[in-house]
């Protein structure tokens, strides 16, 4: 199992109810186990388009996709919750965006003590 860390952001609809639910779905679509999830954060938006503050979080999942696979399958995800990323732009508005921020493959762990 490789434990991963993937960043939730939004700020369409409801978000927090958005990032259940994407939580939900991505533990299902990788046979992921749920290890841990952060607080939510609010954050300003960046660049110049006028749009609702961001709300993030992280979550940690154990799973044995590999990256490419559990990328493919974070951008199925986002699709199904309504991201477009071609018409939202770089810094757009958008329902939920999902990004694996770090991979940890068991053979790169340092042995438990």
């Amino acid at each position: 199992m490789a434990s991963v860390l993937i960043a939730l952001g939004g700020n369409v609809g409801d978000v927090r109810a958005t990032f259940r639910k994407a939580t939900s779905h991505i533990c299902g679509m990788t046979q992921a186990a749920l290890v841990a999830r952060s607080s939510d954060y609010e954050t300003p938006p960046v660049g110049d388009i006028p749009q609702d503050n961001y709300v993030n979080a992280a979550i940690e999942i154990d799973t044995e996709l590999d990256p490419h696979a559990l990328l493919f399958t974070l951008h199925r995800i986002e699709h199904k919750f309504g991201r477009n990323r071609i018409a939202e732009g770089r810094w757009g508005p958008r329902p939920l965006d999902l990004d694996m921020i770090a991979y940890d493959e068991p053979s790169s762990r340092p042995p438990a003590s």
